[in-house]
């Protein structure tokens, strides 16, 4: 599965410019305008592909007070002969450092080495048994470490999620169920054994596979969305919305195909 695939976009696609808007409410009256979120946000992205569908490149947006925009940072991707990433590195334009990313396989397992100037090597372990992955992470003196784990199911899709952090006992989980063949979750349940908290979702999708409406444990709606799609059923525009109905988040993407 290409990065085409796995960000849910159909077609040849050369680029896709995502831009987040909140809406700025009129103290007056009901009516409201859109104005760019650029609040510590790394959301608003040029995402480049090549012809195989991977992420080639990935340019960060910044915006000013009048919304122009600038790069902030930009992110390249090398890939191995069998398409599997070795190596991902960020430029940081703003802050004038990077980071890196470096990939090795074995037969079932990955390493990755995470190189930043501030810090000390990190270290991502992935390892795969049949259908359970466990990430193990740790600096480069072991003085902290953390383990997760995910289950996957016969389709390769995610059921159960496991945060173990530093210790032996799980300190929170997520659990996801489907109703059919689809990669797209149905229920989604959330426990926090550590904050003491537990969340039960819902969520229904349109005949593109984005959600269209989330419900609470009661099947109270929590929230519902709209978009608008090009020819190649790729949505160009999302209008988020709460349970009574006003809009608070909308996220446009501009897409250029080969």
């Amino acid at each position: 599965m290409n990065d085409i695939k796995r960000q849910k976009l159909n077609g040849k696609i050369k680029d896709v410019k995502f831009i987040e808007y909140e809406a700025r409410y009129n103290t007056i009256d009901s009516t409201y305008t859109l104005k760019i979120f650029d609040f510590l946000s790394m959301k608003n992205n040029i995402s480049t592909f090549n012809k195989l569908g991977y992420l080639e490149k990935k340019s960060e947006l910044s915006f000013d007070l009048k919304d122009s925009v600038s790069i902030s940072a930009i992110w390249t991707y090398q890939y191995d002969k069998a398409n599997r990433i070795v190596r991902e590195f960020r430029d940081s334009k703003k802050y004038g450092d990077t980071s890196s990313w470096n990939y090795k396989y074995n037969k079932n397992n990955t390493l990755i080495k995470y190189y930043q100037k501030d810090y000390r090597v990190l270290y991502y372990n992935y390892s795969q048994i049949n259908e359970i992955e466990l990430l193990t992470t740790a600096n480069s003196d072991s003085t902290y470490q953390r383990k997760m784990k995910f289950i996957y199911d016969k389709h390769n899709r995610l059921v159960r999620y496991e945060n173990y952090e530093n210790t032996d006992s799980i300190v929170n989980s997520r659990i996801l169920s489907y109703n059919n063949e689809s990669r797209n979750y149905t229920n989604e349940t959330i426990e926090d054994k550590k904050y003491k908290f537990k969340t039960n979702k819902s969520y229904e999708y349109d005949v593109n596979g984005n959600v269209i409406k989330i419900f609470n444990e009661e099947q109270k709606l929590t929230g519902w969305f709209e978009y608008v799609y090009d020819k190649n059923k790729n949505w160009i525009e999302q209008k988020c919305f709460n349970s009574s109905g006003k809009i608070y988040n909308v996220y446009k993407r501009e897409i250029s195909y080969y």
